[in-house]
């Protein structure tokens, strides 16, 4: 037995001794150098490309049979713009010495260092790598080992990428990409086992803009057909540059699976988390989720999300309360990388306490310049409480209810030149609007806007004390932010049916306004008002030092008396007026405007009527005293009716001035004038009136034909007080009494009488007092017996 121990160790000795013996032969008399011109003709013969190995190949022996090799290039094919589209400076591997005994090739870790890798499509479509993809499928039936005799590979033990760069530039799209100082390990590669893949590398992506550190792990299985499987896949992209909002956004995508058969990939619930800072524009922070059911992308190109979701919070100094919080839904994605498009199904979003709903919203240049388009459904909110999340809390309306209801629906677009909303259609509390609006990248907003009907002073200031019932809205004194007004960029029109504003009511309202850096003009400016029309052309130039507002406006057949009851709470004067008026003035405040002004104005009433004051009645009344009869009864209605009422008038430092006011009453012809302040609206009014004779007239009071009337009008436009001299008048009647006691009782009445008619062509008059004057001396000299 012993002897048979010591036999077969001897064996086992001799065996190691001829192995040994063999290993150091195949050492002294095997150069793997002598191969190198193999290999690289085999290459050429294979791809039609070069192969160039530098330096000298390598072996060890025991207890792995190992390569190494040097610097190694591939060149591209003719055509492209590297000469070279594969290098790397050095590359190892081993065998297992022992196994090979048995058929069995076990490689140790293959590891390559300063990879190179150089991927290029031409203008045309053509790529570097389309004739390497040609030789896949090629007849191996030469294959030595296809027989089953040659040696069973047990696996590799790894792969090691250091060093490595890898560039892709595309020259139709002009787009590039590029992965430095890449590190990539893998753990065992054993066929139908799963091993761990870990690469970390700094990423470029030249036409997005962004550039940072990016990291990916998972575990990857590749089966027969070469389908690769990756289970727990994480990647993570640290961006920076011009195109990521902010300083620095973190990118990571997580999932339970990843599968990539050839060129179609596809993520199971996939989860991309985002994490920015910046420094206040357009955030200090952000944290945001994207989420799926499953992502498939085919052709590398073509991907459809079943489901997703978005969840965030921004945080930055420059939204309201600081900090927002969206969330957004959509039922599924589709697009196209190639084509940089993409459509969302049935998406619901909320923000600021806004729930915005579309069917579909389409995006398009998602990369180069993004539009985004979509009908969209706002529901029912509250604008008041959204203005005050925006920063605007101090906004105060006259109606408390007003601003707490909006809803609409519009056609959205957003896009690099402009982003707004066509084919509204919306309510704002109690008003229906429609029409279109969009702000352009220079910062102008466009907008044509239809509304039915609209209070607008519902929405002014509160005035500081409540009005009376029936009396008139405030106008207080507004300072020009002239400042902001030259940063307003407007141009549109704005139609209303029904408008009130200062408590005017107008209807078929028609505004075109237009603001260019401070110089603001409302042209035209056109409406119906109180049964006539309105005409305007309003500018306010605020460009300047010192704002500057004209004014060319013009009424036609305007009812005053509900005109002035609304705009004034005051009913004294009705009738229908026409006028223009044609006034600028400057100043910092509305007040300071108003006290400037000048200008020049035309009016003229018709079938009118001072209320509160019967002028014929107080005329009878003072004619009673003198006679010493009984007053007359009171007027049935304590008013004044008149003809017409015209003039002109010149405006001057805020005050409007009339030297040639003319009106014409039953039984009197006045002419007068006075002012009025612009600003307090207060008057100052003298007027004479003279009493002509009318075959109305009263028999028993033609004793008046003559006479002239002084009236006074003073107080304010809205609360007037008409005054009439009647001492003038009995002192007139004491006159005209004596006169007949001393025979020159007809003297006024020829007087009068010799006056031209109404519209007839008139003479030099002469004075009526000068021929009373005339008549009396002549009178008196009959009577003391002169000549």
């Amino acid at each position: 037995m012993t002897k048979i121990i010591k036999l077969f160790t001897w064996g086992i000795a001799a065996l190691l001794i001829v192995a040994v013996l063999a290993v150091t032969a195949f050492a002294f008399l095997f150069d793997p150098n002598a191969l190198r011109d193999d290999i690289t003709r085999l290459v050429e013969n294979k791809t039609g490309r070069q192969m160039t190995i530098e330096g000298d190949l390598s072996l060890s022996y025991f207890p792995w049979l190992g390569f190494q090799a040097g610097r190694t290039t591939l060149t591209n094919p003719e055509g492209f713009s590297d000469p070279i589209m594969a290098s790397f400076d050095s590359a190892s591997a081993s065998v297992k010495l022992m196994p090979l005994l048995s058929r069995r090739m076990e490689l140790s870790q293959v590891t390559l260092d300063g990879v190179d890798l150089h991927f290029e499509v031409k203008a045309d479509g053509a790529s570097n790598w389309d004739d390497l993809k040609a030789l896949r499928g090629q007849d191996t039936a030469e294959d030595p080992d296809a027989d089953g005799a040659g040696f069973s590979p047990e696996g590799v033990g790894g792969i090691r990428l250091t060093n490595t760069r890898v560039r892709y530039t595309d020259g139709g799209s002009g787009d590039s990409y590029l992965i430095e100082a890449l590190d990539l390990q893998t753990g065992p590669l054993v066929p139908g086992t799963a091993f761990s893949l870990s690469a970390t590398g700094d990423i470029t992506a030249g036409g997005l803009s962004i550039a940072g550190p990016g990291e990916i792990t998972g575990e990857v299985q590749i089966d027969q057909e070469g389908v690769i499987r990756i289970g727990d896949p994480r990647m993570e992209l640290m961006a920076r540059g011009e195109g990521v909002p902010g300083d620095s956004l973190s990118m990571k995508l997580k999932a339970p699976a990843l599968v990539l058969a050839d060129t179609t990939l596809e993520v199971d619930a996939p989860v991309l988390s985002l994490s920015g800072t910046g420094a206040g524009s357009p955030w200090n922070s952000i944290e945001a989720s994207i989420g799926g059911d499953a992502l498939k992308l085919t052709d590398f190109d073509r991907f459809d999300l079943s489901s997703m979701k978005f969840n965030g919070v921004i945080v930055s100094p420059d939204l309201p309360g600081e900090r927002v919080e969206a969330v957004l839904s959509g039922e599924r994605l589709q697009g196209s990388l190639e084509h940089q498009s993409a459509a969302i199904d049935v998406v619901r979003a909320e923000a600021l306490d806004l729930s915005v709903f579309s069917k579909k919203v389409k995006a398009s240049s998602i990369f180069d310049a993004l539009v985004l388009e979509a009908p969209i459904e706002v529901a029912e909110f509250a604008p008041l409480k959204l203005l005050a999340k925006l920063g605007f809390d101090d906004i105060v309306t006259a109606d408390p209810a007003a601003l707490s209801s909006m809803k609409f629906s519009a056609n959205a677009r957003y896009g690099p030149d402009s982003m707004g909303v066509k084919a509204l259609q919306g309510m704002v509390d109690q008003t229906a609007v429609s029409g279109s609006a969009r702000v352009m990248s220079s910062g102008e907003v466009r907008f044509q806007l239809v509304a039915d009907e609209i209070n607008l002073d519902r929405y002014r200031a509160p005035a500081e004390e409540p009005l009376e019932d029936g009396a008139a809205v405030a106008i207080a004194d507004i300072e020009i932010p002239a400042e902001q007004l030259k940063e307003l960029a407007l141009d549109g029109t704005l139609k209303i049916g029904k408008m009130t504003l200062v408590g005017l009511k107008s209807s078929d309202v028609n505004v075109g306004i237009k603001a260019t850096a401070g110089d603001i003009r409302v042209k035209p400016a056109r409406a119906n008002l109180y049964g006539g029309t309105y005409n305007g052309d309003i500018r306010l130039d605020a460009s300047g030092a010192v704002p500057v507002l004209s004014l060319n406006e013009r009424l036609e057949g305007v009812q005053f008396g509900p005109f002035s009851e609304d705009l004034l709470g005051s009913t004294h004067l009705s009738g229908k007026v026409s006028g223009r008026i044609t006034a600028s003035g400057s100043g910092h405040t509305s007040n300071e405007l108003t006290s400037s002004a000048g200008g020049n104005a035309v009016f003229a009433f018709t079938d009118g009527a001072y209320e509160g004051t019967d002028i014929w009645h107080k005329v009878r009344s003072a004619r009673a005293v003198i006679k010493g009869t009984a007053p007359p009864a009171g007027p049935a209605e304590d008013r004044t009716r008149f003809g017409d009422l015209s003039g002109t008038a010149t405006i001057s430092d805020g005050v409007m001035s009339s030297n040639d006011i003319n009106m014409v009453m039953p039984f009197m012809k006045v002419r007068g004038e006075g002012s009025m302040e612009l600003l307090s609206l207060e008057i100052d009014f003298r007027f004479k009136g003279d009493i002509v004779d009318r075959p109305e007239l009263d028999a028993d009071v033609n004793d008046l034909v003559g006479i002239t009337v002084p009236i006074k009008m003073t107080g304010t436009l809205a609360a007037p007080d008409v005054g009439i001299d009647t001492g003038a008048i009995l002192a007139d009647l004491a006159k005209r009494k004596l006169l007949d006691k001393l025979g020159l009782g007809d003297a006024a009445g020829d007087a009068i009488a010799d006056s031209p008619e109404e519209g007839a062509e008139e003479e030099e008059p002469k004075d009526v007092k000068e021929e009373l004057e005339e008549k009396l001396k002549d009178k008196l000299k009959g009577l003391l017996g002169g000549g």
